[in-house]
């Protein structure tokens, strides 16, 4: 086996323009990975844009902020306070849409960072489908149970829905479940 890999290597090898392809692709290949963190953004709590290497830095220290086991209680004082900064009127301004929204300071300084973890949440406890969190501002925090049980029961309920008559097999349901 050795012998046939080192023949169709030295085969391969013999004429320029296979060298000339691999040199060519690796050139390639290198460029395309070096090139994929270019286009990454990030925001900081000052409003502060960063593009590249920094932006993934910037974007690491924000994580590290909000990272660590999500527990209920720790959902509903994330809850609380987003409901706290979106009652205080200071917080908010209109925008061009003529809706209601965080003015920058506060959205830089709180929910920039937060955002992915507050739209799984809305998931879970409001609507699935949202794409926002606008209903977690008037969610009664006192009638909602533990989240990761209404989280098993939202789940269920999506993998057992109809779709165009049509359901999911059971083998299916496994893979999905392990998706999420």
């Amino acid at each position: 086996m050795r012998t046939l890999v080192k023949f169709e290597l030295k085969k391969l090898l013999s004429k320029k323009m296979n060298i000339i392809v691999i040199i060519v692709c690796l050139i390639l290949i290198t460029l395309l990975f070096s090139m994929s963190g270019k286009d990454f953004l990030a925001t900081d709590k000052n409003g502060k844009s960063y593009k590249g290497k920094e932006a993934i830095s910037v974007r690491k220290e924000q994580i590290k902020e909000i990272s660590g086991t999500l527990t209920n209680k720790r959902i509903m004082e994330e809850l609380e306070k987003l409901q706290e900064l979106h009652n205080d009127s200071n917080n908010l301004i209109t925008n061009s849409d003529g809706e209601t929204d965080f003015n920058p300071k506060v959205y830089n300084e709180y929910l920039n960072n937060r955002l992915n973890l507050l739209t799984n949440i809305n998931r879970v406890y409001a609507n699935y489908n949202a794409s926002y969190i606008t209903e977690l501002f008037n969610l009664n925090l006192k009638e909602q149970k533990d989240f990761y049980e209404t989280r098993g029961q939202r789940i269920e309920e999506k993998l057992n829905q109809s779709y165009d008559g049509k359901t999911y097999t059971t083998r299916r349901k496994r893979i999905l479940v392990r998706e999420v």
